[in-house]
């Protein structure tokens, strides 16, 4: 919440930089809002950090192949061409 208030805040100061023509100004707008937008990325992928298991740690067994009950016909067809 503090990040996306803290990014509102310099998205605000470039839209009231942008009409003086003060390049600058506008720069130096632009260049915090740049700063700040990367802290959404930062906290983004630290919780994907968070919630992702550790590696090397216990892996889901993937389904067992062959035998299943999933109703699976396996056929040969040839193309009908229509004349």
């Amino acid at each position: 919440e503090g990040t996306r208030k803290a990014v509102e805040a310099k998205m605000e100061a470039l839209r009231q930089a942008l009409p003086s023509d003060d390049y600058q100004k506008i720069r130096t707008a632009f260049n915090e809002l740049k700063q700040e937008s990367q802290k959404i990325g930062i906290e983004i992928y630290q919780r994907g950090q968070a919630a992702a298991p550790p590696p090397g740690g216990e892996q889901p067994e993937p389904p067992p192949s062959g035998g299943g009950d999933d109703n699976v016909v396996d056929v040969d067809y040839d193309e009908v061409k229509k004349d």
